[in-house]
C-alpha cells in the first residue's frame, strides 16, 4: 500500500487527481511477492488519447505499480455498467 500511496502522492504533483484506489488482489488481500499494484488514478485532466495517458501515468512508475487511468465520466460509465 506504501508504494500505492507514494505513486497516487507524486502523481498528484502534476495531475489534479479526483480519486485513486488501489484494485485487485493487494486491495482483495489475496497478493503474492509476484503481484502488481494495480492503482486506478480518476482525472479530468488526463489525456484523451490512449497512448498518450498511459505515456503520462507510466512515467512515475518505479516499481510494481499497474495504473489505469479514467476520467469521471468514463468510470461513472463503468460504475453504471458494473464492470469488474
Amino acid at each position: 500500500m506504501e508504494e500505492a500511496k507514494r505513486y497516487v502522492r507524486n502523481l498528484g504533483r502534476f495531475l489534479p487527481l479526483t480519486k485513486a484506489y488501489v484494485v485487485g488482489s493487494v486491495a482483495r488481500g489475496d497478493f503474492n511477492v509476484h503481484s502488481d499494484i494495480d492503482v486506478v488514478v480518476i482525472s479530468d485532466h488526463l489525456p484523451t488519447d490512449p497512448l498518450d495517458r498511459a505515456k503520462m501515468l507510466y512515467s512515475l512508475v518505479t516499481s510494481r505499480i499497474e495504473p489505469k487511468g479514467f476520467t469521471g465520466a468514463e468510470w461513472a460509465t463503468l460504475l453504471k455498467k458494473e464492470t469488474p
